[in-house]
C-alpha cells in the first residue's frame, strides 16, 4: 500500500489500560490487581494534546482515507514516547 497521505504516520503505542475483574478473589489477590500493559500499533489518525488515535485498519486504494478498528488511548497512558514504524 503506497502511503498517500504524508501526515498519517505508521506508529506503535506502548501503554496501560485498566484491568477490571468480575469473580471473587482474596484481599491479597485483589491489592496486587494492576494495569494491564498494552502495545498498539497502525497508522496514527490524531495527535492531540491530550491523546493519540490509531487506526489498526485502513483502506488499501490510494487515496483512501476510510479507517477502522480505532483506539483512543489519553497519553497520560502511554508509558513510552510514540515509535515511529514508517
Amino acid at each position: 500500500m503506497k502511503r498517500s497521505d504524508k501526515t498519517r504516520r505508521l506508529v506503535e503505542a506502548c501503554w496501560l489500560d485498566a484491568a477490571t475483574g468480575n469473580e471473587w478473589i482474596s484481599g491479597a489477590e485483589a491489592e496486587a490487581f494492576e494495569p494491564v500493559a498494552c502495545k498498539t500499533a497502525g497508522d496514527l489518525v490524531a495527535r492531540t494534546r491530550t491523546h493519540v488515535t490509531i487506526a489498526s485498519t485502513v483502506g488499501a486504494e490510494e487515496g483512501d482515507t476510510e479507517c477502522n478498528a480505532l483506539t483512543t488511548i489519553p497519553k497520560a497512558w502511554l508509558t513510552k514516547p510514540l515509535r515511529f514504524l514508517d
